[in-house]
């Protein structure tokens, strides 16, 4: 959900956007627990060298990359086109 508020930037409704996004699934975070991180930590426990840090970090920068890109579609019908 994007908020518009008279007054506020671009940067500012994007901040918002970014808690926002947090907020979404904050009740099936919650009922999760860490279950939903556990292929995270299994990656992470398997790292035995620089070849595994690599791969782990490119695994994680594509997760947020598309998790980003997705947040930014959902919204993408509730914005303001005349804010800035």
């Amino acid at each position: 959900m994007t908020l518009i508020i008279a007054g506020w930037n671009k940067l500012t409704n994007q901040i918002g956007d970014f808690f926002f996004a947090g907020m979404e699934d904050s009740t099936a975070l919650d009922k999760n627990g860490i279950s939903d991180l556990k292929n995270h930590f299994d990656m992470i426990d398997a790292i035995k060298d620089i070849n595994g840090i690599i791969k782990t970090a490119a695994a994680d920068l594509m997760r947020l990359e598309t998790a980003i890109a997705n947040s930014s579609r959902k919204r993408e019908d509730t914005r303001d086109p005349w804010a800035n």
